[in-house]
């Protein structure tokens, strides 16, 4: 089995952003070439007619808000969707919070089918090539397929506490009976092994974030006396980075997502894997046990013995609420409707 994942963001459509950072296509692809299935992750393009994307055997494009800054790939990946639309090979994925954006986005361009191409837009790629009747017809054609008919097969990833009704509310009605929401992480504790962390020690005075600008983070933080620090210092840090700062943390906080409740990340499993607590809104993680109800001032004046015990405590609750990963994989092929074997 041949499948191409491609998308409108870095995220969705970068082999080198998967090999270097954890992404919910990444996941996606593993989890087929795990199950002995081809799996292709590249940026769209023009050159995507119907009769090469036939080649493969099923073709996922990824969605974000259209009027994103980083919806570079927006105009090639509506065209391969527009190419796909009435093929039973076509999927779809969601990756990001808040995908209510991206219902507003299509409405949007639907009603104004100009604002499309604004100059604002003209960095991205195939700009010019986009704006001709032809090209812009067929771009128009995914627009108005997105916002009127019933959307093909759609994956998104979700945690153990995610609301998947806030998601499917967010979205165009037809949009609702194609959303499937799949959880991936038992392949990011495999990853975690593979790359080396340091272990934190008493001595070890920062708590690490995933969103700084956060306004929960910043008011947990001022219940805090400890330092605060990014969990990515900055763009060029790939998870490597990423997981030997989280290693050495007090604790990890998470900040939740709104306006859908909190939308699937990767520091979660991430930051239990090298073995350092998390702290995001309790009133969402407590349907996972005691563990994942502490505050983060409690955790702050735990000694580090304690705070290692209750990161192991929210690994074994975590690890027990999500789908093991040969039943994930399992139930990945079953939902796309592939053989496994």
């Amino acid at each position: 089995m041949k499948t191409l994942i491609t998308g409108m963001t870095a995220p969705q459509a970068s082999k080198k952003y998967a090999e270097r950072s954890v992404s919910f296509a990444g996941l996606l692809s593993s989890a087929l070439s795990t199950k002995l299935h081809s799996s292709e992750i590249c940026a769209p393009s023009f050159g995507m007619t119907r009769d090469a994307l036939e080649d493969y055997d099923l073709v996922f494009v990824g969605l974000s808000p259209l009027t994103s800054v980083a919806a570079n790939h927006a105009y090639a990946a509506l065209w391969v969707i527009n190419e796909m639309r009435d093929s039973p090979k076509l999927r779809l994925f969601l990756d990001a919070p808040d995908p209510g954006k991206i219902a507003h986005s299509i409405h949007a361009m639907q009603e104004s089918p100009a604002a499309m191409f604004k100059p604002f837009y003209s960095a991205r790629p195939f700009y010019a090539q986009a704006r001709t009747p032809e090209t812009a017809a067929k771009i128009h054609g995914a627009v108005n397929y997105l916002n009127s008919y019933t959307w093909a097969e759609t994956l998104y990833p979700i945690l153990p506490w995610g609301n998947q009704g806030k998601v499917a509310s967010a979205l165009p009605p037809h949009a609702v009976n194609s959303l499937r929401a799949v959880n991936l992480d038992s392949l990011i504790f495999d990853r975690v092994h593979d790359v080396e962390t340091f272990s934190s020690s008493d001595g070890s005075r920062f708590w690490v974030v995933d969103d700084v600008k956060s306004r929960w983070a910043a008011s947990v933080q001022a219940t805090m006396k400890t330092n605060v620090v990014p969990m990515k210092e900055h763009k060029g840090w790939a998870d490597r980075d990423v997981l030997a700062q989280m290693s050495q943390g007090v604790g990890a906080l998470i900040a939740p997502s709104k306006p859908t409740g909190s939308w699937w990340t990767p520091r979660v499993a991430q930051s239990i894997g090298v073995g350092v607590p998390v702290v995001t809104d309790w009133r969402e993680s407590a349907i996972l046990g005691d563990p994942w109800m502490d505050l983060a001032v409690t955790v702050d004046e735990m000694n580090q013995a304690r705070r290692d015990s209750l990161a192991a405590q929210q690994k074994d609750s975590y690890l027990s609420s999500i789908t093991p990963k040969g039943k994930a994989l399992e139930y990945l092929l079953d939902t796309l409707l592939l053989s496994s074997k």
